[in-house]
């Protein structure tokens, strides 16, 4: 049977790096794990440094992720004799994000930080972690809709490590686009310039994907997507690896 909620979090991470208020950004985060290069840096060294300072900002807001993740997915184990109600409650949130995402109304943001502490330092390694972390605490006002269905997901898996891992997959999903954008920093304008045509179609897709993984939690019948999947990819190789995992 193909795990519904491990593909909905990577589309989720996807979709989190798509969104019109996270793309369109990605130039200035590079910017700022670039810094300034010196005069006798060359164009492979500072290329480097790009990478590896990306390498940290992505690790930095996977393991905050992660923990999200434990600690939904302990709650949720805590609370199992009642994973019916917090099933429908948690379907109740996600149908609540997607409408936000839909532009029916606005989600206040608990935690923005307009402008970055002074202490950090423009394509110090340090500095490159700890702006990860301020993304994944809140920094970024697209992380509240996608990331809270998927930490819904995570609490009715009924472990920890269901949550942990559902994070994971979740931080993959943003992380890889990021690291291979910034792979061919210095190119890369273009891309985003070309993929901000589809933004205001990310957001309607995204919404419509949220709405329907809650109606399903209020119903009960999340598992009804993976057998419509199932059937849809019948007897591939694919079918066959899961089922041997």
């Amino acid at each position: 049977m193909i795990e519904i909620p491990y593909i909905s979090a990577i589309i989720g991470g996807l979709l989190t790096f798509l969104a019109p208020c996270t793309l369109p950004l990605i130039p200035a985060y590079l910017g700022f794990l670039a810094g300034s290069p010196s005069v006798s840096e060359s164009k492979h060294s500072q290329q480097r440094r790009i990478f590896i300072n990306a390498i940290l900002f992505t690790l930095a807001f996977s393991l905050v992720f992660i923990f999200f993740g434990l600690a939904s997915g302990a709650i949720g184990a805590f609370f199992i004799l009642h994973r019916a109600v917090i099933s429908k409650i948690g379907g109740i949130l996600v149908v609540i994000f997607g409408l936000s995402m839909l532009g029916v109304f606005e989600i206040p943001q608990l935690m923005k930080w307009k402008t970055l502490p002074r202490f950090f330092i423009p394509g110090n390694p340090l500095s490159a972690f700890l702006l990860g972390l301020l993304f994944a605490l809140g920094w970024s006002p697209c992380l509240g809709p996608i990331l809270g269905t998927i930490l819904v997901l995570a609490g009715t898996g009924g472990t920890a490590l269901h949550g942990a891992l559902l994070l994971l997959l979740y931080s993959l999903g943003l992380a890889i686009p990021f690291l291979l954008i910034a792979g061919i920093y210095g190119t890369s304008y273009r891309y985003i310039n070309t993929l901000t045509r589809i933004l205001p179609y990310v957001n309607k897709v995204g919404g419509v994907m949220l709405m329907l993984i809650g109606v399903l939690l209020i119903m009960g019948d999340f598992g009804l997507l993976s057998t419509w999947t199932q059937e849809l990819w019948g007897n591939t190789w694919y079918t066959s690896l899961m089922d041997h995992m």
